[in-house]
């Protein structure tokens, strides 16, 4: 039999819809998914394979974990296609705004050429490097969004220190952090070996990351932690900031600030937590800050796994830069603190 209790403290409150099935019977669903599914667990999710399910007049992925001799399965909303379209012309603007951006500081990198530019210089140039992190972002996010909403987002898994990997970004991200006045921290396990794939986790990471720095403000206080809990990996980010209002989230029409891309933030952390048999759930109250914890399958790798070679999608430059690009001052990109 499932620890229920367990089930139940990580999944009772969660908005997307859990089941655990022993067999083809059903042990337990949280109250998401028995509203979704009220009419019973249909017969092809019981008895497994299934990949996609419609309910409630929306299409929901199926992501399968062995969980303690059962099924775990997560309905995780897919980002309907009519969603990216209404986001595209956010993605125009921005992409706009940041060629804009690099004609300026051109004509100006050009005229402080002809006098000792100096100073001045260096800032035109900095602005020039940060425009160039933000189109990269841009990028990222609109390939990530077509993928969601067409089904095929690449999973490489292989081999994986998610400790490893947690502590590398948040060295990376309290190095920058004093740019934004915040205080960043990170605690947790040094090495937590799982398979999962490595440039999708860390995209998950430092968007996570990212919203939390945005929200804690200059003098408030950010940070990453990294537990263990049976064969589950707990991430979670959290903030001292203003705290967000999650209806906001949840609406596929939510218009973002400026300078963040699509603003994918919670689709894309579900959809990749989904893919490593994972689940996301969010916390927030005003004045209290946010806290996002992400609980992933840490099943440990299968004996003989080797790490997976990943592609780089930023093409040579920093992710977690690029990841940052939107929250970061211009003054974090200058030549010298690149190189």
């Amino acid at each position: 039999m499932p620890d229920l209790t367990l089930l139940r403290a990580l999944f009772d409150g969660l908005e997307e819809g859990v089941v655990y099935l022993s067999g083809d019977m059903v042990e337990y669903e949280n109250q998401t998914a028995a509203t979704l599914l009220a009419g019973g667990v249909p017969d092809e999710v019981r008895r497994g394979g299934a990949q996609t399910l419609l309910a409630g007049g929306r299409l929901f992925d199926l992501r399968e974990t062995l969980w303690d001799g059962g099924r775990l399965i997560i309905l995780t909303p897919r980002l309907s296609e009519a969603a990216v379209e209404r986001r595209m012309p956010m993605l125009t603007e921005d992409l706009r705004r940041q060629v804009g951006n690099l004609s300026a500081v051109t004509q100006l990198l050009i005229s402080s050429g002809r006098r000792d530019g100096g100073e001045k210089q260096r800032d035109y140039l900095a602005i020039m490097n940060q425009s160039f992190y933000r189109l990269l972002r841009l990028i990222q996010s609109a390939e990530l969004a077509c993928d969601m909403a067409a089904g095929r987002v690449k999973y490489s898994p292989g081999a994986l220190d998610l400790g490893g990997l947690c502590r590398e970004l948040s060295e990376q991200v309290e190095g920058l952090s004093p740019e934004l006045g915040v205080t960043f921290s990170w605690e947790g396990t040094d090495t937590l070996l799982l398979t999962g794939d490595a440039a999708l986790l860390r995209q998950m990471i430092l968007e996570l990351l990212s919203n939390a720095l945005r929200g804690a403000g200059a003098g408030g206080k950010a940070g990453l932690r990294l537990t263990k809990n049976g064969e589950r990996a707990i991430l979670t980010v959290w903030n001292s900031g203003e705290g967000m209002d999650l209806s906001e989230l949840e609406r596929e029409d939510y218009n973002p600030q400026p300078t963040s891309g699509l603003r994918l933030g919670l689709s894309a952390v579900r959809h990749i937590a989904a893919l490593h048999g994972g689940t996301v759930m969010l916390e927030s109250r005003p004045g209290e800050g946010a806290r996002v914890t992400v609980s992933l399958n840490a099943a440990p790798p299968e004996q003989g796994a080797v790490n997976t070679p990943q592609s780089d999608p930023t093409g040579g430059f920093s992710p977690v830069l690029v990841a940052l690009s939107g929250v970061l001052p211009f003054s974090a990109f200058r030549p010298e603190d690149l190189e």
